[in-house]
């Protein structure tokens, strides 16, 4: 009896309700110890995996929403569907003469024209070389030029490279969905619209270039997804409310770009970031600053398509004067400031970064009037004006206001862009009909 009763094996009831309690205490623990095991599990599968699934899931979007919206714009279409798919937008304003009563007398009259079904509206000699060029600046100038830092080298090029053929695809699609109702609700693809993108992913990789090394890969692909949408409303408002004149993008591109990643910067601030421990990350080896000067003489080359790749007509030939002499000027006034205040001796901050100030400043008016004297003002002043707020202005920014700027991005962009904000207002304004004729638009 003793053998098969539990009661009389332990004595009474009272102690075998005890036992059977005392099992269901122990046996909580470890459930719990189980559900939290599988919860460190998964924490630990998506900390690794995350990255992968965010690009993979973003890809799968954008392969979606192109199957359903975008597609090849008039230049990519064959003759055969030009005629049929033609609308509105392919279509041209001409301006007929007609006689009049007699042969002294002529009258004007506006006409649609459909546009010939073997024209190019942007022909590929006209704007290729000069998208491969900025194309360049993006993946290689910007890549290379963030390689100055002793820890984060590899990610300046690796993440460069990820984040701007993230926005690419993204860019195209933002910038199509505000034009959906005039192109049918589609996406028309041409060599404009990715240039286009291309100034998109410079706006986003000017913003990184202030968080350099501050966030994760995640969050820089969270900062890319927001900001891209930012910087397509910023230039819509700019261009289709404002009118405002920026082929080179001194003010949606440079300035918008710097003053994003500022503003994120100080949000996300951590005050060891202004510590000599982190600021020494930038003193990396000379192979470090050699792949960085690497990234500057990119830049630097190419500005001049940079800033004339939108420019038509006789305005490229002065986008393209303007920009090469305004950049030499600001690479003279680099080295000089350079030398002045660093004793005899070149500071490679300001070698890296102040030498293309001149690119910035002469932007949004590098296609007007601005004759190649005035090009050479502008450049040489830019470079001065980086190069001082390299030395004094970006150690105040740090230590006692808490912008932390990896890259030196408000002396380069910042600074520069609200210098060619003020020029272009004064060029603008002193813009004449017996200069630039009565049918440019200022």
């Amino acid at each position: 009896m003793s053998e098969t009763s539990p009661v009389s094996s332990h004595g009474g009831g009272a102690s075998s309700t005890y036992h059977r309690t005392n099992l269901q205490d122990h046996a909580l623990p470890l459930v719990y110890a189980k559900d939290r095991s599988a919860i460190a599990m998964l924490e630990a599968v998506w900390s690794r995996k995350k990255i992968g699934l965010i690009i993979g899931i973003s890809q799968l979007a954008f392969i979606i929403i192109f199957g359903f919206l975008v597609d090849y714009g008039w230049d990519g279409s064959p003759a055969s569907k030009r005629t049929s798919s033609a609308s509105h937008s392919e279509v041209s304003k001409v301006v007929v003469v007609l006689p009049g009563k007699n042969a002294s007398s002529m009258a004007l009259q506006t006409v649609d024209h459909p546009v010939p079904v073997t024209t190019s509206k942007f022909p590929v000699e006209t704007y290729y070389a000069m998208f491969q060029d900025v194309h360049v600046m993006v993946f290689v100038g910007f890549g290379f030029l963030m390689t100055f830092l002793r820890k984060y080298g590899y990610s300046s090029v690796g993440f460069n490279f990820l984040l701007a053929a993230y926005v690419l695809q993204w860019s195209t699609l933002m910038r199509g969905f505000l034009r959906l109702s005039e192109n049918d609700y589609r996406i028309k693809l041409d060599i404009v619209s990715l240039i286009n993108s291309d100034f998109t992913a410079a706006t986003i990789l000017i913003s990184f270039g202030v968080v350099l090394g501050k966030l994760s890969m995640s969050q820089y692909l969270i900062m890319v997804l927001f900001e891209t949408v930012f910087v397509t409303i910023n230039e819509w408002i700019c261009y289709e409310m404002f009118f405002i004149k920026d082929v080179g993008g001194t003010v949606a591109i440079h300035l918008f770009g710097a003053f994003f990643g500022l503003a994120l910067a100080r949000t996300i601030h951590q005050k060891k970031w202004s510590h000599d421990d982190f600021n020494k990350l930038k003193f990396g080896s000379h192979y470090n600053d050699l792949l960085s000067l690497i990234g500057t003489l990119f830049l630097w080359m190419f500005w001049p398509s940079f800033n004339a790749a939108l420019a038509t007509d006789d305005g490229r030939y002065r986008a393209v004067f303007n920009t090469y002499f305004a950049i030499t000027a600001s690479c003279l006034s680099a080295f000089m400031t350079s030398s002045f205040l660093s004793h005899g001796k070149f500071s490679l901050d300001i070698i890296q970064n102040s030498t293309l100030a001149g690119g910035v400043v002469v932007g949004a008016v590098c296609d007007m009037y601005l004759y190649p004297w005035g090009a050479l003002i502008c450049g040489a002043g830019a470079g001065v004006i980086s190069a001082l707020g390299y030395f004094y202005l970006g150690p105040i920014l740090d230590r006692k206001l808490g912008f932390h700027d990896t890259c030196g991005v408000n002396n380069l962009h910042a600074m520069p862009a609200f210098l060619g904000t003020l020029i272009s207002a004064i060029v603008a304004g002193c813009a004449t009909k017996e200069v630039y004729g009565s049918g440019y638009v200022v």
